[in-house]
């Protein structure tokens, strides 16, 4: 998760997926790693989130534990 809070911040996205400053006007190569949904309205991940053991990728989707769990697209998150 340090990873993803990390690219948050550098490219001015909050827990929920949406930009929480300015665009630097080009500068911002955001959409190397995150994808735009809903018409602009949200940024999320570009990852597909995989694990045998569901107890780690609940704890990563639970909002109680995480602030960034509404982050994630919930259809690239796959647990057996």
């Amino acid at each position: 998760m340090a990873f993803w809070e990390r690219l948050c911040a550098e490219h001015g996205i909050s827990p929920l997926g949406h930009i929480a400053k300015e665009d630097r006007k080009g500068e911002d190569c955001k959409d190397v790693f995150f994808n735009e949904a809903n018409c602009g309205a949200k940024w999320v991940p570009r990852a597909v989130l995989v694990d045998l053991e569901p107890r780690v990728l609940g704890e990563i989707c639970n909002c109680e534990l995480n602030q960034y769990s509404d982050l994630f697209d919930v259809d690239n998150v796959y647990q057996g």
